[in-house]
């Protein structure tokens, strides 16, 4: 092709000289050769530097050899050994997430490079990361599956992890790299005793702690392990000895604090979670512990403050939802309570402490209608809950509804027949219906079962004490008292059956052997001084209602059995003032207006006596002992046929009442 023009012709001449290969410029070869010299002077450089680093590492002069593998990257970015000895470093001065950026700077320069993997799983483990670390330690362990400490590593993360099976091979294979590793089978002994095989734990834990006396990690599962028998004493022996050993071991700390949680002693068992969430304010389980023991120190809100702790890492929880619901209650905030517990139903529908609490709620601000129907729809889905069969029997019972409660009961029963417990309350309902003879058949249901339960004895003897045979009665007390001397309900209803079978000195004996285990017992001193009354030692009955007055002014039973003492002594006008004190404390007390009116009566002020029957008559109209009081006033007072009219309207309620039926005749003769 021939140029356009001249112009053309000096361009093709440059382009063609531009395009002459370096080769053939004479300088070349000298250039590459004093390049080449340069770069092995630079690797022979960089050789001694890294070595130099190396022994400086060795010597523990780690800032200066630091330094050098920087220098040495700066020369050479992709120097694959500084970058992993600068992360190596960091990572023993636990600067985590620096030496994990060197460790990621290695493995883009190498994918295979198996301690750099390992080594960012380290730097995750030790900031509590493990799902994270775990993807690293299996890239550790695929590049080389001969690494002990890849592999010991890779077993502990998946047992903090909770995924023991896995972490059991993991340590097995540590076994076959090294029989001898002695926290191998500690891990493995700690991961068999999570899944419940005690005997193969025990084993090597003891195989870990034979071949390392010291090992803190085979004396934390020795101590775990003791734990879980109970045998909480010894347990802490090994797990202090752990302590010892390593002082921020996470695990061996936690199991101290929750053996002394077991052992009640809860400031303490805090002192060893804080020391956990000190080093980790992450660790679920000694966030929950914490919560549980701040609960049962009825710290409530601080306890709440926990489990919502723990809930934020896990917002399913239905036992820490279930346990606000439970410190709520504890604070009276029953709406508050309810709420939390449908949160757990909504989450698991059977989960039966929040039933309970549930229905405890409703019934607690009276909505029992609503109490009944939260156990009714848990016994929908479970018939067969022996526990909400149990609580529902007794809410009903709470309320008065003692035939719905019988049949609770008897579903019970139907499931655990010999259940003296709930035979026993079965027999409670019987009796507060008055049938008594069913109530008897449960008694003896029950001792028949176990018979030496005092309940058992102590309701069959009330129940023949309410059926008058108190001579059986007694004999049933007795057989409690043999077993229970020191029970002051037995000691005073066999004191009333012998006061029934008129052996008041008897009787006072059983008043004053209640009274020696509880001297200031108001009912006691009170029955005490109604027998008194009966053997007529009206002065000795006085010290004991005054006793009770003396430490209780306004106790009405006391003022009113005084009154009734006094009256006898016919001390009226004092008998007068205490029954006034008692109708001052509760103006509808019939029996205080009545006996006011026996005393006005015994006075002949027939008016006054009147005056009370006619307040007694306005709370109940049919009671015969004022009609008959009113009627004889007015006797006194010779209104006859208005007495008359009150005698017929006592006959209207008795019929058979003789003594209305004799005054009436007799004031239709005078009439």
């Amino acid at each position: 092709m021939i140029p356009a023009n001249i112009d053309d012709v000096e361009l093709n001449q440059q382009n063609i000289q531009t395009k002459i290969p370096e080769q053939l410029n004479p300088s070349f070869e000298v250039d590459q050769s004093q390049k080449q010299q340069l770069e092995i002077q630079n690797l022979e450089n960089v050789e001694m530097m890294y070595q130099k680093a190396n022994t400086l590492t060795q010597l523990n002069d780690i800032e200066n050899a630091k330094q050098i593998y920087k220098d040495i990257i700066k020369i050479n970015p992709t120097h694959e050994l500084s970058n992993q000895k600068i992360g190596d470093i960091l990572r023993n001065l636990k600067l985590y997430q620096e030496a994990k950026e060197y460790y990621l700077q290695c493995i883009s320069i190498n994918q295979n490079n198996s301690d750099a993997q390992f080594g960012i799983g380290e730097c995750l483990k030790e900031t509590y990361k493990y799902n994270e670390a775990l993807q690293y330690y299996i890239k550790a362990v695929e590049i080389d599956q001969s690494n002990l400490e890849y592999q010991f590593s890779y077993g502990d993360c998946l047992r903090y992890l909770q995924r023991y099976h896995e972490a059991i091979i993991a340590y097995d294979k540590c076994v076959m790299l090294d029989s001898n590793h002695a926290d191998a089978y500690a891990g493995k002994g700690i991961c068999l005793q999570h899944i419940e095989s005690y005997e193969e734990a025990l084993n090597n834990i003891n195989q870990s702690l034979a071949l390392k006396n010291n090992s803190y990690l085979g004396l934390y599962g020795l101590g775990f392990h003791l734990r879980g028998k109970g045998d909480t004493q010894q347990a802490l022996k090994h797990l202090n000895e752990a302590l010892a050993i390593n002082p921020q071991h996470l695990q061996t700390l936690h199991c101290i604090g929750h053996c002394l949680l077991n052992m009640d002693q809860y400031e303490q068992a805090i002192e060893y979670f804080d020391k956990v969430l000190a080093i980790n304010p992450e660790c679920q389980n000694s966030i929950y512990n914490k919560g549980l023991c701040l609960q049962q120190m009825k710290h409530y809100e601080q306890a709440i403050e926990c489990f919502e702790k723990y809930l934020a890492f896990n917002p399913q929880d239905d036992y820490s939802l279930d346990h606000i619901g439970w410190c709520l209650v504890d604070m009276n905030q029953y709406k508050q309570a309810i709420e939390q517990f449908d949160k757990v139903l909504a989450i698991n529908p059977e989960f039966q402490k929040s039933i309970l609490g549930k229905g405890a709620c409703l019934f607690t601000i009276g909505q029992n209608e609503q109490a009944i129907q939260c156990y009714d729809n848990a016994l929908a889905k479970n018939p067969q809950d022996v526990n909400i069969l149990k609580i529902k029997g007794q809410s009903l019972v709470k309320i008065g509804q003692y035939e719905k409660a019988i049949e609770s009961f008897d579903k019970l029963l139907a499931i655990t027949p010999e259940n003296v417990g709930i035979l026993i309350q079965k027999g409670q309902c019987l009796t507060d219906l008055n049938q008594h003879e069913q109530a008897l058949e449960c008694y003896e249901k029950a001792l028949t079962i176990n018979p030496k339960n005092t309940q058992a004895l102590g309701c069959k003897g009330g129940c023949l004490f309410l059926l008058d045979e108190y001579e059986e009665a007694i004999d049933h007390y007795e057989q409690a008292l043999a077993i229970q001397p020191e029970t002051i309900n037995f000691l005073k209803v066999k004191g009333l059956c012998l006061e029934r079978l008129g052996l008041y000195k008897e009787a006072i004996k059983c008043y004053e052997n209640s009274l020696t285990l509880d001297p200031v017992n108001f009912e006691i001193l009170i029955l005490k001084g109604i027998c008194l009354i009966k053997m007529q030692k009206y002065k000795k009955a006085l010290e004991c209602f005054d006793i009770v007055l003396a430490i209780d002014p306004d106790f009405e039973k006391s003022l009113i059995s005084k009154g009734g003492c006094l009256a006898l002594m016919g001390r009226f006008e004092e008998a007068i003032e205490c029954y006034d004190k008692a109708i001052a404390i509760d103006p509808s007390n019939l029996s205080s207006l009545n006996c006011k009116g026996d005393c006005l009566f015994g006075m002949g002020k027939f008016e006054e006596v009147i005056e009370c029957m006619d307040k007694v008559l306005a709370i109940d109209p049919n009671n015969i002992s004022s009609l008959t009081k009113k009627a004889k006033c007015l006797v006194q007072n010779h209104q006859f046929q208005e007495a008359i009219e009150y005698f017929e309207k006592i006959l209207t309620i008795n019929p058979l009442n003789y003594d209305a039926l004799i005054a009436k005749q007799m004031l239709s003769l005078f009439n």
